[in-house]
């Protein structure tokens, strides 16, 4: 699987600089196949952090997900310790999918910088869609062929 996506380290390599060139590089291009499986990755990922998170407040009698979010988290020092590390996770998973995004927007041609403005629109009420619409674009939308603006095409 390495060679055909031209990356140095396969899917099953999971070393620190693997992940870190797979996950938070915004250099390059990525086409849909690896894009579909990483953000897959992603959020499985954060399925199961939740999971273990809610099982270890739940145990721990911190009460998360049950009452008044301010109180349970910052009622105690431990439900600030669970708050930081909730808080820590959830954005190294969102620099994760915007490094996605961006190098998806790059096999498309476009800048990265896309993203941003489609993260804006997704606060704004009634044009939502157009937004969704456009990451679920990624998903579908052929890459550039041959060589673009950010590299040449990996496939």
């Amino acid at each position: 699987m390495a060679a055909r996506f031209n990356n140095p380290h396969s899917e099953t390599d999971f070393s620190l600089e693997a992940i870190k060139e797979r996950y938070f590089s915004f250099e390059g291009r990525l086409s849909r196949e690896p894009y579909f499986i990483r953000n897959l990755t992603l959020y499985g990922f954060n399925l199961a952090f939740s999971f273990i998170i809610y099982f270890v407040s739940l145990s721990l009698g911190v009460g998360i997900f049950t009452g008044d979010l301010l109180s349970a988290f910052f009622g105690s020092t431990l439900g600030i310790i669970l708050f930081a590390t909730v808080i820590t996770v959830e954005v190294i998973l969102l620099v994760a999918a915007f490094s996605l995004a961006a190098r998806r927007l790059h096999d498309l041609n476009m800048s990265g910088l896309w993203i941003v403005s489609w993260f804006i629109i997704l606060v704004i009420p009634y044009i939502q869609i157009l937004s969704i619409i456009g990451m679920l674009l990624l998903y579908v939308l052929k890459g550039t062929d041959g060589y673009n603006e950010y590299g040449a095409n990996h496939i």
